[in-house]
């Protein structure tokens, strides 16, 4: 249906107050209501299809007119904007809700207008379907809702920024590589200020320069560019450690010669930083430049920065906990290597203090023992006692168990093992330190000593060794006593 049509030459030619419109010109509710319409706090107005035929004081105040006769000569869609909040055409939609509002007695709905002077402000419309001399006329009432509108959008965008930052710790939680970590708070921001173009560097304090480190939209092709101190916009920021914006970067005089924008419309960057130090930069632009960052926008860009500056320092802090993590790790396998050298050093010296190896002469051996004897150092025994045998090239090995305090049968069984062995390399073996106790052990044990020369302390043992070798032939002795065994 089109409303978009003229008042009727009744209602036009003849002179009827608004309310006698409604109640006739004769009718006493026209005298006692006339003073309320007038007076009303809200704006109210009667409308034709799309032509005001009637209003209020206060609704010329609204609409800022000079007075009701500028008013009622307008048509209603010219107090609009083109398009309304939800991106439709004001005039089609008018229409439509004119046309609902014709169907029924009363609808109300939210509308952005705009005063005489361009500026646009939020109301809430009651439209009321009314006859009026047999025709029906719609009876509207706006009460300005600008405040609360606003109260709403700000709170949208408390939200978007709550979101944001909630999205951004979650990517500090999971996110604490640093690529990874840029990336997502550029994306982020991006979101936050509904562009799809931005930037984010960091201060290199060897070069003293900030370098692009993250990009996206326009700004892909300087990743990597490094700005010097109070060079572009960036610069300026990181030098006075306060946000700005520029209007129009492409006619800034103070842009920087790297970032050549030509197409870039308005930017604006806000520090990042670490205590008093600023550590970096966060520019966003809008390419259009009917878009730009007014103050409030500006301010939750550096919300938004304080935040970032906040999550690149806990990123900070768990790398260099992760680097003195891998250092502590470094220098205790280095302790734990180094300890367990130590340890072979120890027990190789330990090894030959537990079985030392003294020659007596050219052909004559001693090893005392001192010490429990375990399975280990039997084993450490015949190694260096066969050693020191092939050597020294050994024709007697005295073996001195004076200081071994418990002789049982593994250790009877190691002792007649080395003997065999030794003889096996033409070596005589000769078992001194033959305590009373360790004498009855052997026989306890039924241990075989054959072969082997017992003597019942060390000293006697080095004077029967020493005779066997003013003899003239040891060789001779020792296959006469190959068979023998004896204690003296």
């Amino acid at each position: 249906m089109n409303f978009n049509f003229s008042p009727s030459e009744e209602l036009v030619t003849q002179q009827f107050s608004p309310l006698e419109l409604l109640f006739g010109e004769q009718d006493q509710a026209a005298e006692d209501f006339g003073p309320i319409f007038e007076k009303a706090a809200d704006a109210m107005a009667l409308l034709d299809g799309l032509k005001f035929v009637a209003c209020n004081e206060a609704m010329v105040k609204m609409m800022r007119c000079r007075n009701k006769a500028q008013l009622l000569a307008l048509n209603p869609v010219l107090l609009s904007p083109e398009r309304q909040a939800d991106g439709r055409l004001s005039g089609a939609k008018a229409s439509e809700i004119i046309g609902q509002a014709y169907q029924s007695s009363s609808i109300r709905f939210e509308w952005l207008h705009r005063r005489l002077d361009g500026e646009d402000f939020f109301v809430e419309v009651t439209m009321s379907n009314v006859p009026m001399h047999g025709k029906p006329i719609l009876f509207i009432v706006l009460r300005d809702i600008t405040e609360r509108k606003n109260a709403e959008i700000a709170i949208q965008r408390q939200n978007a920024f709550l979101d944001a930052l909630h999205g951004t710790t979650l990517a500090l939680i999971y996110h604490l590589d640093s690529a990874d970590l840029l990336k997502n708070i550029i994306e982020r921001a991006g979101q936050l200020l509904n562009t799809n173009h931005g930037y984010l560097c960091l201060v290199d304090q060897a070069e003293n320069v900030l370098e692009i480190k993250i990009t996206i939209g326009v700004f892909q092709e300087y990743l990597g560019a490094k700005l010097r101190p109070g060079e572009g916009l960036a610069g300026r920021v990181w030098q006075a450690c306060c946000p700005m914006s520029v209007g129009r970067y492409e006619e800034w005089a103070e842009r920087s010669a790297q970032i050549n924008l030509s197409a870039l419309g308005n930017l604006a960057a806000a520090p990042l930083t670490s205590g008093d130090t600023v550590i970096g930069v966060l520019g966003m632009a809008y390419p259009e430049l009917d878009h730009d960052f007014n103050p409030e926008t500006l301010e939750t860009l550096n919300r938004f920065a304080q935040l970032v500056s906040v999550v690149l320092e806990n990123a900070r802090l768990h790398t260099a906990a992760q680097q003195e993590l891998a250092e502590r790790k470094r220098v205790e396998t280095e302790r734990i290597k180094l300890q367990e050298e130590i340890i072979q050093m120890q027990e190789k010296a330990l090894v030959e203090m537990s079985t030392p190896l003294i020659p007596l002469s050219a052909s004559v051996v001693v090893m005392p023992l001192i010490g429990t004897i375990d399975s280990r150092r039997s084993l450490q025994i015949k190694e260096a006692l066969l050693q020191g045998i092939k050597q020294h090239k050994a024709k007697i090995a005295l073996l001195d168990i004076t200081g071994v305090p418990l002789v049982d049968e593994k250790v009877a069984d190691t002792l007649v093992a080395i003997a065999q062995m030794a003889r096996l390399l033409g070596t005589q073996v000769v078992l001194t330190g033959i305590r009373p106790d360790v004498a009855m052990k052997f026989v306890q044990l039924g241990a075989s000593l054959q072969g082997i020369i017992t003597q019942n302390t060390l000293q006697s043992g080095i004077s029967w060794a020493l005779q066997q070798q003013t003899k003239p032939s040891m060789s001779s002795f020792s296959s006469n006593s190959r068979n023998r065994s004896f204690v003296r």
